[in-house]
């Protein structure tokens, strides 16, 4: 079996169990849309060499994560993983110590998360309550994103962090996302946009709306072909880019 998708079943009510051996084989995971209970453990997929697509958005936003997987096995074993959804899960306040592939997600994204997962090109954190900064790389949630999420510069292409607290400047200092085309962080708490996307000039979706953004729209949007821009409800000021006429 390469593809197990529990979605939108009304009998998974109760608590998540080991995912069995013969299971070995998936490669992708859903489990979306369903009322599971209880705590759900990355440790329980951990078995999973060849997963590399797992979404977890649970329907009653009453399913908190929960495990560690720093072990080595599961760090290397993670690295298959392209796509993560942790979308409309409004338990998630911050991503699991370790993450990737772990605790219920409550203050922060742990340091080692590009490391873990060098290949992501989808994540999802959207309308969830995660806190604090969201910098530069993939780091934690209150300061800079840690150093090693530069590791998933060349895989990242879409990035989803709408309807969170994450607040301060969206990535403040250039993070080199060279295939990051996607990026939706509409209805945050970010009050400026720095030059943290300088070079992703392969961007052509950007939404910021609904934020707190002050200061001048920066001058390396003219280098960027949007086929979508939304900046929205802010106090933006300044001449407008060229390139928007």
């Amino acid at each position: 079996m390469r593809t197990l998708s529990i979605e939108e079943f009304a009998g998974a009510r109760s608590e998540t169990k080991q995912i069995h051996s013969r299971f070995i084989s998936i490669e992708y995971l859903s489990l979306s849309d369903n009322e599971f209970e209880g705590f759900f453990s990355f440790e329980l997929i951990a078995n999973l060499s060849k997963l590399n697509s797992f979404n977890l958005s649970p329907r009653s936003s009453l399913l908190p994560v929960n495990g560690n997987l720093l072990a080595a096995k599961v760090s290397v074993e993670c690295h298959r993983i392209t796509e993560l959804q942790f979308g409309n899960n409004s338990k998630l306040s911050s991503a699991p110590e370790g993450f990737a592939c772990n605790q219920s997600l409550q203050q922060q994204l742990p340091k080692n998360i590009g490391k873990v997962l060098p290949n992501l090109e989808h994540f999802n954190l959207s309308n969830n309550i995660f806190q604090a900064n969201f910098p530069s790389s993939k780091k934690n949630f209150s300061g800079s994103l840690p150093k090693e999420f530069h590791i998933v510069r060349y895989s990242l292409g879409i990035l989803r962090l709408s309807y969170n607290q994450f607040h301060v400047q969206i990535f403040p200092k250039a993070t080199n996302f060279w295939k990051l085309y996607v990026l939706i962080a509409n209805n945050n708490l970010f009050n400026e946009i720095m030059d943290g996307l300088l070079h992703s000039e392969s961007i052509y979706v950007l939404d910021l709306s609904n934020n707190y953004l002050q200061g001048v729209i920066p001058s390396w949007f003219d280098k960027i072909h949007f086929t979508y821009l939304s900046i929205s409800n802010k106090l933006l000021e300044g001449t407008l880019p060229s390139a928007f006429f």
